[in-house]
């Protein structure tokens, strides 16, 4: 596998030699190396790319990626405001536009910015109508994290979204369980994010103050890295 990776590497270097203005193939060229753990060369193709074409809606979005991935927040933050002016002036490439603003709002709470994340997610979700549940629902994850929230903030953050959202959701069938309500009940929860994670720092102490005589509780994991907060919530 390495050998190929490397082969594949020496191929887009001498294709890019030949055409070194062509800007889909440095964003091409930039993404296998990027996935092959080669940050700092992809780094590299997709500034060119950018330089020789500022309105490279694709090379700025993959630059944001690139340098999230790097822990260079705000200059990912930059990048993703270049694809959000272009894209929104150009009235084109409005996955990557809705994609952008998704990614902005997550750096801005990754640093910190909480106040400066929620308005932001609620223009866009203004905006953008598209994403606006997705907006608004990442709000929420800002509210968790908020060390200044105040619980009852943040309750009522959770409790505005559902009563938004939820009625839209299709009615469930009529369940056929045993409708006696002193039997134990069974409760399974179904997550990606049972790690080091927002939502398992929220789900966590729900787990822990569980009546376990009166619920039987199993959650089923399929979160991609278990970490330290996995093994924890596992026990």
């Amino acid at each position: 596998e390495s050998g190929k990776s490397a082969e594949a590497i020496d191929q887009y270097t001498l294709a890019i030699a030949e055409h070194p203005d062509n800007v889909a193939l440095r964003v091409n060229a930039s993404t296998f190396l990027r996935d092959h753990g080669h940050p700092n060369e992809a780094m590299v193709h997709l500034e060119r790319a950018v330089e020789i074409d500022p309105n490279l809606v694709e090379g700025w979005y993959n630059l944001g990626l690139l340098l999230a991935d790097l822990q260079w927040p705000m200059e990912a933050m930059e990048a993703f405001d270049q694809v959000i002016g272009i894209a929104t002036k150009k009235k084109s490439h409005q996955n990557l536009l809705h994609y952008a603003v998704i990614a902005k709002g997550l750096q801005l709470q990754k640093t910190g910015q909480y106040l400066e994340a929620r308005e932001f997610l609620k223009n866009s979700a203004a905006m953008y109508p598209d994403i606006a549940e997705v907006c608004e629902q990442n709000a929420l994850f800002t509210w968790i994290e908020d060390p200044n929230a105040l619980p009852s903030q943040v309750l009522d953050a959770h409790v505005k979204w559902a009563e938004k959202y939820l009625p839209q959701r299709l009615p469930h069938s009529p369940y056929r369980n045993q409708l006696d309500p002193e039997r134990r009940l069974k409760i399974g929860y179904v997550s990606g994010d049972l790690r080091d994670h927002a939502i398992a720092r929220f789900f966590e102490h729900v787990l822990e103050f569980h009546n376990r005589d009166q619920f039987d509780v199993i959650c089923y994991d399929n979160t991609r890295k278990p970490d330290a907060a996995s093994d924890r919530l596992r026990a």
